[in-house]
């Protein structure tokens, strides 16, 4: 006998709802909260998936939609700002203030406080970022510090920068400790300060410079006047050698003489000599009568001069005489170098063998210049700017290993002066130059090789 389909559907019903019954039930990742969003641990979330995945991790702080969703044990985090801190697992004591803030971030001691600010990194430690997008593209580099709309914003590997201003060192991207202020840097450079814009800034104001004391050297601040770097020279190479000195002047008339000094002390009394054997004395006879006085006779030959009666007293100073006349003033010295240019090599030369008859050597330090009548062409090549009287000073030393050729100045390609041949090469050459002429240290004779190391220097000085 068939059953009725409504019999049928009131059998079924109940037991539907029982298989429902012993379903397992869907638990959410953290317990319900307490009031405004406190959870066990310390952790407090408040936004769509905010600590959603926390397991272990404690005292975080996560406000906004999936703000530090993916942590589970890092601890101490504050994320404030929509994905600020998202992919943060294990971190800890990270601050992201802002939309996507730190949103890739897993590593540790970093501040970011602005829209995307350090929104890249992933490892990178010891990191500040203060406003939008400041070391937003940072992602393993450390312990640089952004402060600014845009600043160190493309800097990816470099560590240890500071950046202070709107886009300041945003232009760096690999380079490590470099300081820029009110600056955008330059990419992959390092150990560089850079403070303020040439295109904007036309002055600057120091305080609390003071003057070096007598044992610090003679050193003089020299500015490079297009790039705005800063040097020092000795004080020595920038003042010419002292002019000839002049002719006396005629000597005046002598003035009467002063008074007589005071008497100076008496020196220490010599050994008395031996004294002589007295003679025997005579006896003395009878007086007779005072005879009449006789005729005057003629005078006698002048007796002996007596002593010296003591010495009078001084009379008084007479008036002083007139001054003579002023003698003429000497010529006037030379003139100082109108113009300097110290450059020099280090390092192995000739990596690939010595530098080749003919070749120019090469000095690839950056120049220390004075004035604008020199400039650096290339690592071997020097170029005058204005016509005039150069002397070159250069000295190298040859390495006792390999061939020793000869060195001589060229200017535009023509050998001018002597030329140096010895272990160390040296010379000094005076000679005049038009504008635009391309000054050289050419090997000659053999092939020449360097010692490694500080092997090469030249002076370049404009006399006239």
């Amino acid at each position: 006998m068939g059953r009725s389909p409504l019999r049928l559907a009131l059998f079924l019903i109940p037991l539907v709802f029982a298989c429902f019954t012993l379903l397992p039930k869907a638990q959410a990742v953290l317990p319900p909260p307490a009031p405004d969003g406190g959870y066990p641990g310390g952790n407090t979330a408040e936004g769509t998936n905010a600590l959603f995945n926390l397991t272990d991790g404690i005292n975080n702080t996560a406000v906004g939609a999936i703000a530090l969703t993916q942590n589970t044990t890092g601890a101490y985090n504050v994320a404030i700002g929509r994905a600020a801190l998202a992919s943060n697992t294990t971190g800890f004591q990270n601050t992201a203030i802002g939309t996507e803030a730190l949103t890739n971030n897993t590593a540790n001691f970093n501040l970011a406080l602005g829209f995307r600010a350090l929104f890249m990194n992933t490892t990178g430690n010891h990191l500040t970022g203060i406003g939008a997008a400041a070391l937003r593209n940072n992602t393993t580099a450390g312990f640089n510090t952004a402060i600014g709309a845009d600043a160190l914003r493309e800097n990816t590997t470099g560590d240890g920068n500071i950046a202070l201003g709107a886009n300041a060192g945003v232009n760096l991207t690999t380079g490590d400790n470099n300081i820029d202020i009110g600056n955008s840097g330059v990419a992959a450079e390092s150990s560089m300060i850079r403070i303020g814009d040439l295109a904007v800034h036309e002055g600057i104001f120091l305080a609390g410079i003071t003057a070096m004391s007598p044992e610090a050297p003679n050193q003089a601040v020299l500015v490079d006047p297009v790039t705005g770097q800063l040097g020092s020279a000795d004080v020595g190479i920038l003042v010419g050698p002292p002019g000839p000195t002049g002719p006396t002047g005629a000597t005046g008339v002598t003035g009467l003489q002063g008074p007589q000094g005071p008497t100076g002390a008496t020196g220490v009394t010599g050994l008395q000599g031996p004294q002589g054997p007295t003679g025997a004395t005579g006896a003395t006879g009878l007086q007779g009568p005072q005879g009449p006085t006789g005729a005057t006779g003629a005078t006698g030959p002048a007796g002996p001069t007596g002593p010296t009666g003591p010495t009078g007293p001084t009379g008084p100073t007479g008036a002083t005489g007139a001054t003579g006349p002023t003698g003429a003033t000497g010529a006037t010295g030379a003139t100082g170098l109108q113009a300097v240019l110290f450059d020099y090599n280090n390092g192995p030369i000739g990596a690939t063998g010595p530098i080749p008859v003919g070749s120019p050597v090469p000095f690839n330090q950056a120049p220390l210049i004075v004035g604008t009548a020199i400039i650096k062409s290339t690592d071997t090549t020097f170029t005058v700017t204005e016509t005039g009287v150069y002397r070159i000073s250069y000295v190298l030393r040859a390495s006792l290993q390999g061939p020793q050729g000869n060195i001589q100045v060229h200017v535009n390609g023509v050998g001018v002066g002597p030329t140096a041949n010895a272990e160390l090469l040296t010379d000094q050459v005076t000679f005049v130059a038009n504008a635009g002429a391309i000054l050289q240290l050419v090997v000659g004779g053999l092939n020449l090789a360097l010692i490694p190391g500080d092997n090469a220097t030249i002076n370049i000085d404009k006399l006239q």
